[in-house]
């Protein structure tokens, strides 16, 4: 593989950014995963989610999920309880320490790509992002 081909350049981009966003939360305890995790159950629209739900957005086994969630529930930022309908499904939700953790991160990913796209203008940033989901898309 070229090391200019477009899958080098996402690589190289991919690792660049995880290590960049690591370093940004590193002083929280929390890795960019377990940042994403916090963010996405904070938007959702119960402020819960199940560990099903966060599987399918994040893309990750199973097993990944169980993990992360694992580890932000010894660092008590999120909650589980099981389904009462149905025992096989658990659910996850932030406690006020994860929901505040949340916003403090938010923010400071915010700041991170605002630095990153600092030399686009909005017009490419649209075009840029409208390029990525495709390519996000055909993952799927």
């Amino acid at each position: 593989m070229k090391d200019d081909s477009c899958m080098s350049l996402l690589k190289q981009i991919n690792d660049g950014l995880e290590k960049y966003c690591n370093n940004t939360v590193k002083a929280e305890g929390l890795t960019f995963t377990q940042i994403n995790v916090l963010n996405l159950i904070a938007k959702s629209k119960r402020k819960e989610m199940t560990m099903k739900e966060i599987e399918k957005e994040l893309h990750v086994a199973q097993p990944t999920v169980v993990g992360i969630v694992k580890r932000l529930g010894q660092k008590e930022l999120v909650n589980t309880f099981g389904d009462e309908a149905n025992k096989k499904v658990r659910h996850v939700a932030l406690t006020a320490k994860g929901e505040s953790l949340s916003k403090y991160a938010e923010d400071q990913l915010e700041r991170v790509e605002d630095e990153l796209l600092k030399d686009l203008d909005k017009k490419e940033i649209k075009k840029f992002t409208k390029i990525l989901a495709t390519i996000r898309k055909s993952l799927d």
